[in-house]
């Protein structure tokens, strides 16, 4: 289990540093300059050199590398270029909103999983097909088409604003926008929670346990759910992944103003350590779950450790 958890921390770690790496080479190889963008009109080469030499932007590409992650090391994630704004406040001050539209979208998706629970131990099938197909339908839209169907809707039909102000967001402003993350988390939450439970309660020893006169909630809570734990929290991991790039989309379709809106805005704007930054803690963040995930399922299932997963 030593070896096991190392070789997983190892991995991360690699993944880590290969992602930020290659998202830094990728912008400075981009055909612009974010020097003249941040001085505009009011750009001349004297300050464009000072500038250039405060973000080592003058010294090549290797050496920039090199000189961020020792940066990143020493607890420095830089400055923007384009607000000159530390980034570690910067950050800092933002993942808060990010962190509640995820979590509400988290818990708007809940009830689906609980309903999928709840199929799998009845024969409607009718009815399944039936929520299956609409939650399906539902996920199928692209995020960003759903959020200006009902960005439009609100403004010319229903005469109201659903977009956030840029002062800090009201509780109301995250509930559309967690609404809309939630509908592919929803289906996928649905159906793997029905096939897998309906999987499981096909087994001998279900057969067995009610035969033996247990009831079907004491089935399915008792000794169901605890058999189909490795595929639940296996996509529980996936739908990480889904939530920190989805969610930049979402984001800046609503003004809510936290990471993914700084995201898609430092992107627009060639602002390089921003970008960085932001994908060093994404891919932080993916790489924890990942990992914790892998060390987590072999309490559940030991054969695991001795797989390639």
């Amino acid at each position: 289990m030593i070896n096991y958890t190392l070789k997983n921390i190892t991995s991360s770690l690699i993944n880590i540093i290969l992602l930020v790496s290659l998202s830094f080479v990728l912008m400075n190889l981009l055909p612009s300059d974010p020097v003249k963008i941040r001085l505009g009109f009011r750009y001349n080469e004297k300050d464009a050199q000072v500038i250039r030499q405060k973000f080592n932007l003058d010294k090549p590409l290797p050496a920039q590398l090199l000189a961020y992650w020792k940066n990143v090391i020493s607890g420095n994630f830089g400055i923007s270029i384009l607000t000159g704004e530390d980034l570690k406040n910067a950050i800092s001050g933002r993942i808060t909103r990010t962190i509640k539209l995820i979590l509400i979208s988290v818990l708007f998706s809940i009830p689906a999983a609980l309903l999928g629970i709840f199929i799998a131990g009845k024969k409607i099938n009718r009815i399944e097909s039936l929520i299956e197909n609409l939650l399906l339908i539902l996920s199928s839209v692209p995020l960003f088409a759903t959020a200006s169907i009902f960005i439009f809707s609100a403004s010319f039909i229903f005469k109201t604003s659903v977009l956030s102000s840029i002062s800090e967001p009201e509780p109301s402003d995250y509930i559309l926008p967690a609404f809309i993350l939630s509908l592919l988390p929803s289906f996928i939450l649905f159906k793997t929670f029905k096939d897998t439970m309906k999987n499981i309660l096909q087994q001998p020893f279900i057969t067995a346990h009610r035969a033996f006169g247990f009831n079907d909630r004491i089935i399915i809570f008792k000794f169901a759910l605890k058999n189909c734990s490795t595929p639940i929290i296996t996509i529980f991991s996936n739908l990480t992944a889904y939530y920190l790039s989805s969610v930049y989309i979402v984001e800046y379709a609503f003004g809510i103003g936290g990471i993914g809106t700084m995201a898609v805005s430092s992107a627009l704007n060639y602002d390089i350590p921003a970008v960085v930054s932001i994908a060093l803690l994404t891919s932080v963040i993916f790489n924890l779950v990942n990992m914790l995930t892998k060390i987590i399922i072999p309490l559940f299932d030991k054969k695991v450790i001795y797989e390639k997963i």
